[in-house]
């Protein structure tokens, strides 16, 4: 009897344009938000590229030897790509929801597709480790910046990324989406993973809320839905 309430309770729910999720344990919800949070000072300087306005970030001061910049997401502002490439660094970058990036620079290499777990040229998709393939080739040498900003998607596209080309990045800037939903099981199961994937390699050095999408409260404490967070590979830590 109590599983065919819980199916009729789904199915209203759903009707109402509802849905009826299993939450997630305080302690996995808690662990999760605890891999967004710099465990450690970093020891090296800090520098913010893009002005000081939304779609500006700040990074670690680590980027002698980084040749290339992929940057999917760009929405209505470039001027964190345009900083880069004014200092000689090539930047790809990828939207399917604008024609052409906001500004413009010869370092800049724009694919009109979204960057997703897979790869779809009818559907305008593109998968990272594809997207490298197409800008960089087998023979490319140095390290490389990512910053991405997607709306939602980078945790699939976090968890569709081959260990070898992540591991290329020296620099991680990613703006994390909807993170009130790390009170629902699965998807705390889903995104926890992705930050695991990433804390295997890098640590965080920078991390920065973001209230435009509001607030989600959590053992008594407000927290930003969205939030930025600036990585650095774990081979280049220096610390304080």
């Amino acid at each position: 009897m109590f599983n065919k309430l819980q199916v009729l309770g789904s199915d209203l729910a759903a009707y109402l344009g509802m849905s009826l999720n299993k939450s997630a344990s305080v302690a996995d919800t808690a662990e999760a938000l605890g891999m967004l949070e710099r465990v450690e000072a970093f020891g090296g300087a800090m520098i913010r590229l893009g002005g000081q306005s939304d779609g500006s970030y700040c990074i670690p001061d680590e980027l002698e030897g980084i040749t290339r910049c992929f940057s999917p997401g760009v929405g209505p502002s470039s001027e964190f790509e345009f900083d880069l490439a004014k200092r000689d660094i090539q930047v790809s970058l990828a939207d399917a929801s604008v024609v052409e990036p906001p500004l413009t620079h010869p370092n800049f290499r724009f694919q009109r597709c979204h960057i997703a777990s897979y790869s779809d040229c009818d559907r305008k998709l593109l998968s990272m480790d594809d997207w490298y393939d197409l800008d960089c080739g087998e023979d490319f040498g140095g390290d490389l910046l990512l910053q991405m900003d997607i709306e939602g998607s980078e945790y699939e596209v976090i968890h569709a990324m081959s260990e070898s080309l992540l591991k290329k990045f020296r620099i991680i800037v990613v703006e994390y989406h909807h993170l009130n939903q790390l009170r629902h099981a699965s998807m705390c199961s889903f995104m926890k993973s992705a930050f695991a994937k990433l804390h295997k390699h890098f640590a965080v050095c920078h991390v920065e809320p973001n209230f435009a999408a509001g607030t989600f409260c959590f053992k008594g404490r407000r927290h930003p839905r969205l939030l930025e967070v600036s990585y650095l590979r774990k081979d280049h830590w220096r610390s304080a």
